[in-house]
């Protein structure tokens, strides 16, 4: 795909001249970009062009009319179906176009014509659909599919749907039921079983080969057969050899159009009004910006869409120069905005002028927070509403966002968030779908329901959990790393949207419990920031006009001893890290000054030294007030080291060796007797040939799991005996996880 220049020409009475804001990307775009069309045209019997331009649908506003325009004016927002619609400006019959609902962005206006007008015109006004209707709708994850289950909806039928497996929690998510893998044909027996053989009253086809056949068979008694596909079509004399008794309709849209363009111009005006009256949702749009337009063709010539996908005219977000400011008087939300980050930026916001704050959470607010609210308002003059609103559920986000309270938002603060730890091998999809749920999913409810277009801005809270990591928060990295993803996406749209991904605050909010329970400290490399200085370099972002920015206390030297690295890794390259530099506290300086007081020890005494420092470490990471009291022969495990802490216990070792040691360290050596003792050989090889027992002892790296795990394995662990050394890293966290 290339760019060519506009040329201009003269607009006729009847046209309207379209700026460009958005257009979605049809399949027969796709064939035509592939040089392919000439030969599906023949193939489809339609009449073949030396050269089809790219685009049909699209939105944007009115540039010109023509002298006989009696409908639009200069500046109003329309959506159309059009040739060439793929581009900066088009020229556009008058008929073509309708008038945008405010409730539509312009890329969800552009998503409209082809996919409305293909599912009222086939099932409306051919099949004539009505409630109780039973309809199979074929590859219902796209975007005429996903435009006739509206349909269906809309007049009480019920869906049937076929789709890829991997699309079927999406359209689950719109209330269908009756779901059927659209890459076999199991579809026909599996309907004909559920409908006691009665099968369907509708069938919307537009897959090829035998399900054709296998849909035809599904229609009960003097049933309709809606064909919207283009190639290997059956003909009427075909369906009538099959079922004599079956309505067949075939239709072109194009061919339509042009032929009834009064009729496209009825079924584009209640489309209108149906989404005015919300009867109708937007389709999901994936976006694409006009200088990655090759992205969107394979985006949807790979099928890897749902709902429709649309490239976007209409600009960059703000510039690094704009800033983002908060109005005097203005109305703001903030979700999670009865936890400890949400009222801080209640608090900053309130002191900066807002007039009224929403804040949201899943249950009320507690007996401090009500007074910390009270206080705000009495300082400020700030009105704060508190407000249970569940952000996983899209029905309670688009009904909340409908109301009067949050009519006329002039920002969106996306503070909520959970937690639910657990080492990689203890996650499953409830406990990642737990902590996906408000963050992520709450973040695409938030963009789908509200007015985008009139907001200032949307600010993330991300976590650095999605950059630099943290243990045991698989699940919570991956949500905030949809958010960052997210983010982008807007500002591509032209939305302005900041992502901060945070480190730990101290005091309030998620990462102050984890502190307390010494996942953050300064010797791990990331320490907490006050409130105060958080909500400073917030403020700073948001004057900078900034996109993305990462805001956290980090001391590089030891959080890459954490990670058992020397260097930084290539994402964090352009990072200016400055050596020896770090405090005392500083697992680097601890584990410099270790081995210079290892090397000076005496040979036997360098065990108990290890021994000291790792139950001073132990106690840091477990919580303890007194290392004396841990007993170096009993199993970590036993005094509770959880698996979380033995990541932790791990790297701490690993800084102490300057290189990344296995997962099967703590199988292997359970008790801080054997850890020590192994370091000890590690760092200066076997032991002295005045012990040979010892050092016979230590050559032998393998230990039997009867040796420190109790009960007695299972006969599924068995194979496990035969040698540990043999486990793979996640086998071994695995097994540990299991065990502790």
């Amino acid at each position: 795909l290339r760019k060519l220049p506009l040329v201009e020409r003269d607009l006729g009475d009847p046209e309207i001249r379209i700026e460009v804001k958005a257009t979605a990307l049809n399949y027969r775009d796709v064939i035509n970009a592939l040089g392919m069309f000439q030969e599906f045209a023949e193939k489809a019997g339609l009449p073949i062009p030396e050269r089809l331009p790219l685009g049909f649908d699209t939105a944007g506003t009115v540039a010109a009319v023509g002298n006989a325009v009696t409908n639009f004016k200069v500046g109003d927002p329309v959506f159309a179906a059009c040739m060439g619609g793929l581009g900066t400006q088009v020229d556009v019959h008058e008929s073509f176009a309708v008038r945008k609902p405010e409730v539509l962005s312009y890329a969800e206006a552009a998503s409209i014509p082809t996919v409305f007008i293909t599912a009222y015109y086939g099932l409306k006004t051919l099949a004539k659909i009505k409630a109780g209707d039973k309809v199979l709708i074929h590859a219902a994850a796209g975007g005429v599919g996903l435009a006739a289950i509206q349909v269906a909806n809309m007049v009480g039928a019920e869906v049937y749907a076929t789709a890829s497996p991997g699309k079927w929690p999406y359209l689950k998510s719109l209330g269908v039921k009756h779901l059927y893998n659209s890459r076999t044909l199991d579809f026909a027996s599996e309907i004909k079983q559920v409908t006691n053989g009665e099968g369907v009253d509708i069938v919307l086809n537009s897959i090829n080969g035998e399900c054709i056949p296998k849909s035809l068979d599904l229609l009960s008694a003097n049933g309709r057969f809606v064909e919207i596909g283009k190639l290997e079509v059956w003909s009427e004399a075909q369906i009538k050899a099959q079922r004599a008794d079956v309505d067949y309709f075939l239709f072109d849209l194009t061919e339509t159009i042009a032929l009834q363009p009064k009729l496209f111009t009825s079924i584009m005006e209640q489309v209108a009004a149906d989404y005015l009256a919300q009867k109708l949702e937007p389709l999901p749009v994936q976006c694409f910006t006009e200088h990655d337009v090759s992205s969107g063709f394979r985006q949807l010539a790979q099928a890897r869409n749902i709902g429709k996908v649309v490239i976007s005219f209409a600009g960059k977000a703000p510039s690094a120069q704009t800033p983002i400011s908060v109005r005097e008087g203005g109305r703001y939300l903030i979700t999670g905005g009865m936890g400890g980050l949400g009222i801080e930026v209640a608090r900053l916001f309130a002191e900066q002028g807002a007039g009224t704050l929403l804040l949201t959470g899943r249950r009320a607010p507690a007996g401090d927070v009500q007074n910390t609210i009270r206080d705000i308002q009495g300082k400020t003059g700030a009105r704060i509403e508190a407000i249970s609103l569940d952000l996983s559920d899209a029905e309670a986000v688009q009904a909340f966002l409908q109301t009067e309270v949050a009519a006329a938002l002039n920002g969106v603060v996306h503070c909520a968030g959970v937690l639910d730890d657990g080492m990689l091998s203890q996650q499953n999809w409830q406990r990642t779908e737990t902590v996906l749920a408000p963050k992520a999913y709450g973040a695409y409810y938030l963009h789908q329901y509200l007015p985008n277009e009139k907001l200032d801005f949307f600010i993330n809270f991300s976590s650095i959990a999605s950059s630099v990591g943290s243990p045991g928060q698989s699940n919570y990295g991956a949500a905030n790393a949809y958010l960052d993803g997210f983010s982008a996406y807007r500002n591509q749209l032209g939305f302005p949207t900041l992502t901060i991904n945070w480190g730990p605050w101290a005091e309030v909010g998620m990462a102050a419990r984890d502190k307390a329970e010494g996942r953050f400290s300064k010797a791990t490399g990331i320490d907490s920031m006050l409130p105060g200085k958080a909500i400073e370099a917030m403020n700073k972002a948001m004057a900078a006009g900034s996109e993305n920015v990462s805001i956290a206390a980090i001391e590089w030297e030891p959080l890459l001893a954490q990670l058992g690295l020397s260097e930084p890794p290539p994402y964090l390259s352009q990072i200016r890290i400055k050596k020896g530099t770090t405090g005392q506290g500083d697992l680097q300086l601890l584990a410099e000054k270790l081995r210079a007081e290892l090397d000076e020890a005496l040979p036997s005494e360098r065990q108990q030294i290890l021994i000291d420092i790792l139950c001073e470490q132990i106690a840091r990471v477990m919580g303890f007030d007194d290392p004396d009291g841990i007993n170096p022969q009993q199993p970590l495990q036993e005094i509770g080291l959880d698996s979380l802490m033995a990541v932790e216990l791990r790297n701490i070792v690993n800084g102490f060796l300057g290189r990344a040691l296995p997962a099967t360290l703590l199988f292997k050596y359970p008790t801080l007797d054997e850890l020590s003792e192994y370091l000890v050989e590690e760092m200066y090889g076997a032991a002295d040939e005045e012990n040979p027992d010892t050092a016979a002892e230590n050559s032998e790296l393998s230990l039997s799991i009867d040796d420190f795990i109790q009960p007695k394995p299972s006969a599924d662990e068995v194979v496990l005996e035969a040698n540990p050394d043999e486990l793979s890293d996640d086998e071994a966290a695995a097994l540990l996880a299991k065990k502790l």
